[in-house]
């Protein structure tokens, strides 16, 4: 197995120089994921398409009818 970076030119990959020999004519498998330079250090909680509100409906904080059961 390898792994390396490389860029994708009208759909070739380039295995570099130190590889291709020893894969060269055989049936390989290939992977591709895009490379990912920057990452965001922080959430912008401002702008959080999650960001939300909760409102509790009366059902929600009533009490449960059912007896709580504990393993002892």
């Amino acid at each position: 197995m390898i792994s390396f970076k490389t860029i994708l030119h009208n759909g070739i990959i380039n295995i570099p120089s130190q590889y291709s020999s020893q894969w060269e004519g055989k049936t390989i498998c290939v992977i591709v994921l895009e490379n990912q330079e920057s990452t965001p250090s922080s959430i912008d909680i401002e702008n959080n398409p999650l960001k939300g509100s909760i409102i509790f409906e009366d059902d929600l904080i009533s009490p449960i009818d059912e007896p709580w059961e504990t393993d002892e």
